[in-house]
């Protein structure tokens, strides 16, 4: 059975750092885990604390400020990624996979991010979303309401699509409950260029699936 409540309480009410999107979503996670070590002087300066990939700046982590890749999730996901969608460089340690969709000349239109490891509630969350766009706060109750529900193994994802009045920006960005964790799937551009990616981007969560399972 599908529980859309799962997500609910699975999302810790915790104040997560301000979301930037993109949609750069589905990738392949490798499956060796890389272990680091970093030795900080006694005396070295406080490092820079990294930036959340949702916009703004996460509490600081110690260490050195250049952050190692993130290691895969306790329990990894996969999913198909459309033909139309190139693979890029992660940008932090929350990224899980980015992609972006060019114009024939190379030129990026817009990109896919998929995250993980961030705590908040839907509520926070997509009204970080919404604000960026310009757009009111609404309740969690209306914002589950208005989702769109997408069932991914037996959990369900909710959808959620939000544009300026003129569409000229618009984001489409799902919230994935996964074993152990939550996932992030987030797609920005402008509005032409988002619906256009619907359907694909839809295929891709309803593809996700936990890693090695068919």
């Amino acid at each position: 059975m599908r529980r859309t409540s799962s997500l609910i309480r699975n999302l810790a009410v915790v104040a997560a750092a301000p979301l930037a999107i993109a949609l750069t979503a589905c990738s392949d996670s490798s499956d060796g885990v890389q272990v680091y070590e970093v030795i900080v002087p006694p005396n070295a300066a406080k490092p820079t604390q990294p930036a959340s990939p949702h916009g703004g700046s996460m509490p600081s982590l110690g260490g050195s400020s250049m952050l190692p890749p993130a290691a895969p999730a306790s329990n990894p996901i996969e999913w198909d990624v459309p033909a139309e969608w190139t693979k890029i460089n992660n940008a932090n340690s929350f990224d899980r996979a980015r992609y972006a969709i060019n114009d024939e000349n190379g030129s990026p239109l817009a990109m896919i991010t998929v995250t993980a490891g961030i705590k908040g509630a839907v509520g926070p969350n997509v009204n970080r979303w919404r604000g960026q766009l310009g757009l009111d706060s609404l309740s969690e109750e209306e914002l589950i309401a208005s989702a769109i529900k997408v069932p991914v193994g037996e959990e369900t994802a909710l959808v959620f699509d939000m544009a300026t009045a003129d569409r000229s920006r618009q984001t489409i960005a799902a919230i994935v409950p996964v074993p152990g964790d939550t996932y992030f799937f987030k797609i920005s551009a402008s509005g032409d260029i988002v619906d256009a990616q619907r359907d694909a981007f839809m295929n891709c969560l309803r593809s996700i699936r936990v890693k090695g399972e068919k």
